[in-house]
């Protein structure tokens, strides 16, 4: 359980860190284009497609971690209402 959780705690410090390098990117190229400076346009694109690429790898692992926690959910809840009602059939009714 405990190599799960460092799982998620990184893929969160991840996620968390590539949407602001993805900014960062997109500004310093756009700030490289106005001052003419050719080589920091092409790290502030790279950084840009870097911190894109990682932030929909990371976004979709979530999404379908998410998707199979909710479908055990599901299941589990079903199997529990399974469980109720047969335990309400066998129940006799003691109405006079």
């Amino acid at each position: 359980m405990s190599d799960n959780t460092q799982y998620l705690e990184a893929s969160a410090t991840l996620v968390s860190k590539a949407a602001p390098a993805m900014y960062a990117g997109g500004g310093a190229s756009a700030v490289a284009l106005l001052m003419s400076i050719d080589w920091l346009a092409v790290i502030g694109v790279v950084l840009a497609i870097a911190g894109f690429i990682a932030n929909q790898r990371y976004q979709r692992k979530k999404n379908k971690r998410e998707e199979f926690e909710s479908q055990a959910r599901m299941k589990r809840d079903q199997e529990i209402h399974e469980l109720k009602l047969k335990k309400l059939k066998e129940e006799k009714c003691n109405v006079k």
